[in-house]
Formats: C-alpha cells, sequence, structure tokens
C-alpha cells in the first residue's frame, strides 16, 4: 500500500473480526488497483504450506475490511532470492478457515498441540526460539520413559 504521498507502507496491521484474528502483513502492495499481501521468509519454500495459510489469513483480514476479493498474494524467501506467487484459491482458504478453527478449538480445550518433529521445518522458523520444539520433544521423551 502506498500512502498519500506515494510511500510503500511496511508493518501494516489487519484484523478479522468474523475470524477473531489479527496480525501484520509485512507489505501490501497495490498494483492496478488490486491489493496484494507480500510476506518476506528466512528460507526457502518448502514442502509445507503454512507460510501459504498465514498468507492466506492476511488476505481475509484484508477483504474483510475493505470488501474487494484478493485473488493472489506473494511471499519472497531471502533463501532462494525469489518471489513466489500464491493464488488464494477456494481449497486454500477452506484450509486456512480449519486451521483457525482448530487453533480456537485448542486454545478452549485448553491444549497445547505437540512439537513437530522436523527439525528441517523449525530451522528457519522465528517462533522456534519459542516454541523449542526440540527440547520440549527431550522432555516429553523422558516423561514417557519414567515409571
Amino acid at each position: 500500500m502506498r500512502d498519500e504521498a506515494g510511500r510503500v507502507i511496511r508493518s501494516v496491521h489487519v484484523w478479522s473480526d468474523a475470524l477473531r484474528i489479527a496480525g501484520i502483513a509485512d507489505f501490501v502492495e497495490e498494483r492496478d488497483g488490486t491489493m496484494i499481501p507480500l510476506e518476506h521468509k528466512n528460507g526457502r519454500m518448502g514442502k509445507w504450506i503454512n507460510d501459504q495459510v498465514q498468507l492466506c489469513a492476511q488476505a481475509l483480514c484484508l477483504e474483510e475490511r475493505t470488501g474487494q476479493r484478493i485473488g493472489r498474494g506473494e511471499i519472497f524467501y531471502w533463501g532462494s532470492r525469489r518471489r513466489e506467487t500464491i493464488d488464494l484459491t477456494d481449497d486454500l482458504r477452506q484450509r486456512t478457515v480449519a486451521t483457525i478453527e482448530q487453533a480456537f478449538t485448542l486454545l478452549e480445550a485448553g491444549a497445547l498441540p505437540p512439537p513437530i518433529d522436523h527439525a528441517a521445518k523449525c530451522r528457519d522458523c522465528s517462533l522456534e526460539p519459542i516454541c523449542l520444539p526440540r527440547e520440549t520433544l527431550q522432555l516429553l521423551s523422558e516423561e514417557s520413559r519414567q515409571p
């Protein structure tokens, strides 16, 4: 997005009352009157779709705020120096909403999902220092061996 002076706006606060989510989009570009959310990621594009789900959630928030349908977004991966175009298909939108609903179900139950055991996936994740998946898996393993 550009402000009234034509500058690019970064760290765009987005939210959805309907989905009960909020976040910050790295960038929102406007091309030919169409908004395109753009995320920057440290690593390379992986085989998981969590980045696409995050981007889609940002688009859903923007759609709710503006009333404008967003058909695609982009993710720039610093590891490969590539910008990937992500089509915001009905399937991706459904998966994003289901993921959000699953997170609220876990939250309401007071439960946390177990950490994943994918060192490659965790390596480039910004939440890895908070999540501590390897340490948590080690503790769970030690607890299961105790009588």
